[in-house]
């Protein structure tokens, strides 16, 4: 039976241990008939789940949160980043240089930000309102550029090289040193995708992680597969860069995480944590224990 995975935005370097292994034909080798499908415009990466058997969603912890907390059985399988990317960019002639200073400045975001923006707000004292925070999915980057917002959302693995390389050299200010140490690219299924091919699955994520450690035994082939495969209106360069850079989140060289886990592993804790903050913030209505997403 075919194993579809969703990702959460385009086929480009932020899942180049995916894509490796597809591209050396790991998957198939492993008996695995494995599709993976590009973000496209308003596609919810999870919303599918409970519909589609033999799906595998990529997304942000919440995404998989918000649906077990809408009555969904939702089982999370692994984490292809140990933090999330979630960070703000400022032109570098800015004069902002933290979370403090975005009181009366006006941001941009998507949806998917805002726990993570109000939390790094409140942390530094402020609120969302002390802010103009506007949503601005699509065309938010040439609103930077042109001045028309002060902080940018973005994924401060990928976005701020495609700046650079267009000609516009930000600055990065990180949600994770504000204290959001939640988990991204999180896959999730179903439980009942989980039940009748819970071998196929396990299988999946071997390769999976496989394709990562061979990700960084070459950083430079690996890039040269996405952009040659995957991504041709890159450039090589973004590539390798995004590669590089992606290194700590993939391998959690952080130095508050636990550096004895296992590539991908979601822990009880954490993963309640973001839980918690979720209910905190009104985000979901009823608590939910983490073992009830992580159990098979």
């Amino acid at each position: 039976m075919k194993i579809t995975i969703q990702l959460d935005w385009k086929k480009n370097a932020q899942f180049a241990g995916l894509l490796l292994a597809q591209h050396r034909g790991w998957f198939e080798e492993s008996g695995l008939d494995v599709e993976i499908l590009p973000w496209t415009p308003a596609t919810n990466p999870v919303q599918e789940l409970p519909n589609h058997r033999g799906l595998i969603a990529v997304s942000e912890d919440n995404l998989a949160i918000q649906l077990a907390a809408a009555g969904h059985e939702t089982r999370i399988l692994g984490s292809m980043l140990q933090k999330s990317p979630l960070a703000w960019m400022v032109r570098t002639d800015s004069e902002i240089f933290s979370v403090n200073q975005f009181a009366a400045k006006t941001i941009g975001i998507h949806v998917d930000g805002v726990t993570g923006l109000q939390y790094a707000m409140k942390t530094a004292g402020l609120e969302l309102t002390d802010a103009n925070v506007i949503d601005v999915p699509f065309e938010k980057l040439d609103q930077l550029r042109d001045g028309l917002l002060d902080v940018c959302q973005c994924n401060g693995l990928v976005e701020p090289f495609e700046m650079e390389a267009a000609g516009v050299p930000v600055r990065v200010i990180w949600a994770h040193e504000s204290g959001y140490s939640v988990y991204s690219q999180v896959l999730s299924t179903s439980h009942e995708t989980l039940e009748q091919q819970d071998d196929e699955i396990s299988e999946f994520m071997a390769v999976l992680w496989r394709g990562w450690r061979a990700v960084y035994e070459n950083q430079q082939a690996a890039a040269k597969v996405v952009f040659g495969e995957f991504l041709h209106e890159t450039s090589l360069e973004i590539q390798r860069s995004i590669i590089g850079v992606m290194k700590p989140f993939v391998f959690g060289e952080f130095r508050d995480l636990d550096q004895n886990f296992q590539l991908g592993e979601v822990s009880v804790e954490r993963l309640q944590s973001s839980i918690d903050l979720l209910l905190l913030n009104k985000v979901i209505s009823s608590p939910l224990r983490a073992e009830q997403l992580l159990g098979r």
